[in-house]
């Protein structure tokens, strides 16, 4: 045993020393959360989702229930099927899964802020990150933000590691980031965000390549460049998109028109026509969440960081 901790490299000791004793805070401390008012809306909608794969695509209650459809079904069937071989009960059982892919998300903010400046900065973000409230509290019950922020780092973890490889890119990570795209997606559609992330790379590349070397440039022929590329963003979007529709069952119905329907949606989404009846915390008193007052935002950023 001490001959294998030996080989293991000192940083990355103090990194998997870190992430146990996040999961050690996490084992002691999920079941001291309470549910939150759209979990078990959510919990309905992943048992309808479980439903549509147990019976072949035959039980199409997930289609249809109040707006969760426009959301792909991934955390949710994942939860109802974790329920349904766990001992602990119906929200300790999500709220320790919510919390385990928390944790994968600080491991993913870990690789990134390695990757962009090294050893330190990547301990001190996954500290930083594990520490703030908002994502902290969240971790436990959040079961939207959460793995979409956890989809959304790793996204951008494999998107910025793929630009050292430019313009060949290896298909291992073309795979990983169309997967990683497309759990997010299988989340929100609002990962798409990430696929225009990538086509501003691209255009970034084709522009000024030598900002994406990290040696000497070399000669690469245009029609070599155009067919490798043209290779990696069709590689991540039929990845992604397939990877999407296997987790969200209204999107599979009509694959090329419902995520786009979803989108707009989201995008004239407003709380003032939403219906919803929420009152919040501020300065003390509770206030309508459809009339907040413009010192909200600013404020609840400064008491959380």
């Amino acid at each position: 045993m001490g001959a294998l901790l030996q080989s293991i490299p000192p940083r990355n000791r103090v990194f998997s020393g870190l992430i146990l004793a996040m999961l050690g805070v996490v084992c002691f401390l999920f079941r001291d959360f309470g549910i939150t008012w759209d979990e078990p809306t959510q919990h309905q909608y992943g048992i309808y989702t479980l439903q549509y794969y147990e019976t072949f695509f035959r039980d199409k209650s997930a289609l249809t229930y109040l707006d969760a459809y426009l959301y792909g079904g991934l955390f949710n069937l994942v939860a109802a099927l974790f329920v349904e071989l766990s001992s602990l009960g119906v929200y300790e059982s999500r709220h320790l899964l919510n919390a385990l892919v928390g944790v994968i998300g600080i491991i993913g903010t870990l690789k990134l802020a390695q990757l962009l400046a090294g050893y330190r900065a990547a301990l001190l973000a996954a500290l930083l990150l594990f520490l703030e409230p908002s994502y902290f509290g969240h971790m436990f019950n959040n079961p939207k933000d959460i793995p979409f922020a956890v989809g959304y780092v790793w996204s951008l973890y494999y998107l910025l590691k793929s630009f050292e490889y430019l313009p060949k890119v290896p298909t291992g990570l073309i795979l990983k980031l169309g997967a990683a795209i497309g759990l997010t997606l299988a989340v929100r559609i609002g990962g798409l965000v990430v696929l225009g992330y990538l086509g501003l790379a691209i255009a970034g590349y084709c522009v000024f390549p030598a900002w994406f070397s990290l040696g000497p440039p070399g000669v690469v022929r245009p029609v070599f460049k155009l067919k490798a590329l043209s290779r990696y963003v069709m590689g991540v979007f039929v990845v992604c998109y397939v990877v999407m529709l296997i987790f969200w069952p209204w999107a599979q119905q009509d694959p090329l028109r419902r995520p786009i329907e979803a989108l707009e949606y989201m995008s004239k989404f407003s709380i003032k026509d939403s219906g919803l009846l929420a009152r919040v915390l501020v300065g003390g008193e509770y206030l309508d969440a459809k009339d907040l007052p413009a010192t909200y935002l600013p404020h609840y950023f400064a008491v959380k960081m």
